[in-house]
């Protein structure tokens, strides 16, 4: 969590997916883990479009 390996892999992806005009970037993460919500939606600003009870998963998106 220190070096920001998470945070600089989701920007380059970020980044990868602009320049091949792609509209938009969906993640799973588990919205039970604070850090993962906090991360996804408030470091990357993505927001939270769906949970699916089941899986324990919420998708995140992010519009580039």
């Amino acid at each position: 969590r220190s070096r920001h390996v998470g945070l600089n892999l989701k920007e380059h992806q970020w980044e990868w997916s602009k320049q091949r005009g792609v509209a938009f970037i969906e993640w799973t993460f588990d919205p039970l883990v604070s850090r993962n919500a906090w991360f996804n939606l408030s470091r990357l600003g993505a927001r939270a479009v769906e949970y699916l009870e089941t899986r324990q998963t919420m998708h995140a998106a992010r519009r580039l």
